[in-house]
């Protein structure tokens, strides 16, 4: 039962809330926490000023603006009259790209090399197993599934952001007493908690929850800092966290950290929370910021620090870099952090290909049911122009057409909406790479040929920048196995 919105209620006696102790601080720490709120917020504000990358839009703008597009997001009429239409060219023409991508292998190639500059074939193809089988482990659908996701994110947004991260978890373990036969007291237990097994994952971070240092310099490794938020339930964040110090100072609401960031009458569509904000008691806000020229970082959750100032980050990142990988579909610019998606590049022709099928429609529905004067001096029913419907007692001679020309969509309109879809295609993949049959008449093999070629050429940088995701993954959980992977136990702080 949810009882977010239930506050004002009375409190049940038998039923009380957790005693939570305040955390305080001493002097360095609030100065330390301080800084970061400063950095983390004038980064957001830098992010979510409108940018003419974004033809004008904030970032949650443009974020919200690609789910639609992506997911066919159909409008709800304004007047009885329209017609909410739309093609979901853009959705079909994703799931194309999509479906190329995976029938590719993009997953990383491993060679090894001693000292002397010559190749270990052995160890290159020992790592390769090993990656291989930990992504078996990685989750209900292992890291293939990932992939999948991670590759619509691109296309969808422009940008995907990839936590690759080595966790140690707890679990809440029962040992039971008794056999339970219905009775309320016929059965006891007690609980403890016990360290899962450690794992390698990757986990997709929402755009929305990422902020860069600067939105001006493209690569991760560059950024003066980055930050990004997790809304976990708070089961699972006590699972995680509830070994250290300061978990039972971490409150059931949000504090001043990044609360105040959004408003939060303004709730997204398509976003599962309040970007920084949880309105849910059963949920926490968990802070996650990273500063790898200092090379410290921390985490904070509900608001309250919970690892030591200038902790180091390579505790968290055994590379010592950002452990959140970042990979850009289409470049904007060298100077700017986003990219563009391939939502963002059809938007506009799908929107006018939308209107004017949502136009040739209405005109084909006047050119059936057309707009009548009515001069009989009678209340009649627009039922009259159903098939076999006989009416009687009125002049026909006096229901006249308002529009005598509506006969339906013309050849020129007709031409109008195929060049719409051409450009469309243009900007995209043509059908024929998705299956489809050519249109056109005494279509050849080679032209069909020539048309699934340049589809290559076209999804050729998608490849590209999909296998260099792959990449930068492999490498950053190449060192979390050289630390972690054949060590009895797992990292600490995560």
């Amino acid at each position: 039962m949810d009882i977010s919105n239930q506050d004002q209620s009375p409190v049940p006696s038998e039923i009380k809330a957790p005693s939570i102790t305040p955390v305080k601080y001493n002097d360095k720490e609030e100065k330390y926490l301080s800084k970061m709120k400063q950095r983390v917020f004038f980064s957001y504000q830098e992010r979510e000023g409108e940018h003419s990358e974004f033809d004008g839009m904030t970032y949650l703008g443009r974020c919200e603006d690609n789910r639609k597009g992506a997911n066919t997001y159909v409008k709800p009429k304004q007047n009885k009259e329209d017609t909410n239409y739309a093609s979901g060219t853009i959705r079909q023409k994703l799931f194309t790209y999509l479906a190329a991508l995976n029938n590719l292998d993009l997953s990383a190639d491993i060679n090894a090399f001693d000292e002397h500059n010559n190749e270990i074939r052995e160890l290159g193809e020992g790592v390769e197993d090993i990656l291989f089988k930990v992504g078996e482990m990685d989750g209900e659908g292992g890291d293939d599934e990932k992939k999948v996701l991670r590759q619509y994110n691109i296309l969808e947004q422009g940008e995907v952001f990839v936590l690759e991260d080595y966790k140690q978890g707890f679990q809440k373990e029962k040992d039971i007493t008794g056999d339970f036969n219905g009775a309320l007291d016929s059965i006891t237990w007690t609980e403890k908690l016990v360290p899962e097994e450690a794992r390698c994952t990757r986990t997709i971070i929402p755009n929305e929850n990422v902020i860069l240092g600067s939105c001006r310099i493209f690569d991760m490794e560059r950024q003066p800092f980055i930050a990004y938020i997790e809304i976990v339930s708070r089961a699972e964040a006590e699972a995680r966290y509830s070994k250290y110090q300061r978990w039972q100072n971490v409150p059931l609401e949000v504090m001043e950290v990044l609360s105040n960031v959004t408003d939060a009458s303004k709730e997204r569509m398509y976003s599962p929370f309040h970007v920084f904000k949880t309105t849910k008691k059963e949920e926490v806000e968990i802070l996650h910021y990273q500063d790898r020229w200092n090379q410290e970082a921390m985490i904070t959750i509900n608001g309250v620090m919970i690892l030591p100032i200038g902790f180091p980050l390579k505790l968290i990142s055994p590379s010592g870099e950002y452990n959140l990988v970042k990979q850009v579909g289409e470049v904007i610019s060298p100077h700017f952090a986003y990219g563009k998606s391939q939502v963002q590049r059809m938007k506009n022709n799908v929107a006018i290909l939308d209107e004017l099928m949502r136009m040739a429609l209405l005109k084909t529905q006047k050119s059936y049911a057309p707009p009548l004067i009515n001069n009989t001096g009678k209340l009649l029913s627009s039922r009259i122009y159903a098939p076999g419907k006989v009416t009687y007692g009125i002049d026909g001679s006096k229901l006249t057409k308002l529009d005598p020309d509506a006969n339906g969509v013309t050849t020129s309109e007709f031409e109008m909406i195929r060049m719409v879809q051409e450009s469309v295609n243009a900007n995209s993949v043509d059908p024929v790479a998705s299956g489809q049959q050519p249109s056109g008449k005494n279509v050849t093999a080679t032209q069909i040929l020539e048309v699934q070629r340049q589809a290559k050429m076209v999804m050729g940088l998608t490849v590209f920048v999909c296998s260099l995701l792959e990449e930068k993954l492999a490498w950053m959980r190449i060192y979390d196995l050289l630390k972690y992977w054949f060590q009895s136990d797992g990292v600490d702080a995560n």
